[in-house]
């Protein structure tokens, strides 16, 4: 399990683009030091926009996501939708 640093749960974009390089760089280790082929990402509630995020960015190793499962709850989807 892997944590951003921003754990206040927030519906605004203060903190997706640092949670983003974060995710980048625990993905690489993941690749580079761990010898994975590839990573499987959940994210509930921020965690959606912090995926969204790090998939919209193109980073380096997002191409080494097989997967991404987005758990949100029902009245936190219209705010996962401003980031899409």
């Amino acid at each position: 399990m892997v944590c951003s640093s921003s754990t206040v749960p927030s519906l605004f974009r203060l903190h997706l683009k640092q949670d983003a390089m974060e995710l980048d760089q625990q993905i690489s280790h993941l690749i580079n030091k761990e010898d994975s082929e590839g990573v499987v990402l959940l994210g509930h509630s921020t965690g959606c926009q912090d995926i969204v995020q790090y998939m919209r960015t193109n980073a380096a190793c997002s191409r080494a996501v097989r997967a991404a499962i987005l758990q949100v709850l029902t009245y936190q989807y219209p705010a996962l939708l401003l980031v899409m």
